[in-house]
């Protein structure tokens, strides 16, 4: 079937139009290029973070940033004050985008993030176990680097195009890029504590707001559910999302991770609280002090039971900060 009139993208209902410009991500930036029409079109939010982030760049030369622990490598370093502050150098390192990431929604730093084309460097680099010099890591290391080149090899093989010429529209991600998403996926980590606990920008989230959120920073960001909090000032308490979400006695989150494979609901804190004896202690502080009857209703308390938690005595986890931040 041909049309009478030849089909023009400038045509379509301004919502159809920025639903196709959201999808292009970094692409929509040809999009403009193409005609007087687009280019005035405002980039979503996240794809113009992206551009900023790539064009302003790192404060210090990449050459001279601190070395980054791999995924693995990070299930083996305990939480310590200097664990802590060897986390926060990235804020050094990109200190110009920094106060921009700490004023844009959460999604708004997640859609950056997908926006930023994947590069073939590994996101965390080499491992960096501060002075462990034993045979295991030795062992550890050089097979970590060996499925390193493996993975670079791949990627190289499925990104070439032979001899044919590359599409104009393809962005390719680089080690720069790389550097870049692991800027905004260190920003986005700092903030997952807040969105647990309802909380963006000082601002309440809904609790759809909150599910739909944190199974972006699982799923599209790859933040280790188990581990999310440890790379933060609140590392040292223990908490994965499900303690929190017992301690904000978030049912429908509580529901969400637990349908997670990577949830672990057995879980416990630095000083051995599980998730129904977080609850439980959260409901009765003087600031919500339910009574008997109500703990007795309480579907939070009724669901963590059915997990075949045990209540146990609780024993205070202070909030306090230990690193004095």
């Amino acid at each position: 079937m041909e049309l009478n009139t030849p089909f023009e993208l400038a045509h379509l209902p301004i919502d159809v139009l920025e639903t196709v410009v959201r999808h292009l991500g970094l692409h929509a930036l040809l999009l403009r290029q193409t005609s007087r029409c687009f280019a005035d079109m405002a980039l979503p939010q996240g794809v113009a973070l992206a551009l900023e982030t790539l064009r302003v760049g790192p404060s210090v030369p990449i050459r001279l940033h601190s070395l980054r622990r791999t995924i693995r490598a990070c299930t083996l370093v305990q939480w310590d004050y200097f664990t802590y502050r060897n986390s926060l150098q990235w804020r050094l390192e990109w200190a110009e985008m920094v106060p921009l990431f700490e004023k844009v929604p959460i999604n708004v730093l997640i859609d950056a993030f997908v926006a930023v084309p994947v590069g073939p460097v590994s996101l965390f680099g080499t491992i960096y176990l501060g002075n462990t010099k034993t045979a295991e890591y030795l062992s550890t290391l050089s097979k970590l680097d060996a499925e390193r080149e493996k993975r670079l090899e791949t990627w190289y093989a499925t990104q070439c195009c032979g001899n044919e010429q590359r599409p104009v529209f393809r962005v390719e991600g680089s080690e720069y890029t790389s550097h870049v998403r692991l800027a905004l996926y260190k920003a986005i980590e700092a903030r997952a504590w807040d969105v647990c606990t309802g909380i963006d920008l000082k601002q309440p989230m809904s609790v759809d707001e909150v599910v739909h959120t944190l199974g972006r920073i699982f799923d599209e960001v790859r933040v280790r559910n188990g581990r999310c909090f440890h790379f933060t000032s609140r590392g040292w308490l223990k908490y994965s999302p499900f303690l929190l979400a017992a301690r904000e006695n978030n049912l429908p989150l509580l529901r969400y991770l637990v349908s997670r494979s990577d949830t672990d609901t057995f879980d416990r804190s630095a000083n051995g609280n599980n998730a129904l004896t977080i609850a439980k202690h959260a409901m009765t502080v003087p600031w919500r002090k339910c009574t008997e009857a109500e703990l007795a209703r309480s579907p939070v308390l009724k669901f963590l039971k059915a997990l075949g938690l045990k209540e146990a005595p609780y024993v205070a986890d202070r909030f306090i900060n230990p690193t004095g931040d």
